[in-house]
């Protein structure tokens, strides 16, 4: 594995519906439950990598 390979972590904790604040189309997500919040609302933790285009991939 490559360290471009790695997910990074995302500081801070979100609920759900934060997520689409945070996810975008240039990186991989992973999205883990991390805990509930005082009010019961379920807080995620997110993992990102960079996307590597298949052409770069073919070229290495």
């Amino acid at each position: 594995m490559q360290e471009d390979d790695k997910f990074n972590r995302v500081p801070g904790l979100y609920r759900l519906w934060d997520l689409a604040l945070v996810i975008d189309r240039d990186h991989d997500h992973q999205v883990c439950y991390a805990q509930l919040a005082e009010d019961g609302t379920p807080l995620f933790s997110v993992f990102r990598r960079q996307v590597v285009p298949a052409s770069m991939e073919a070229a290495t």
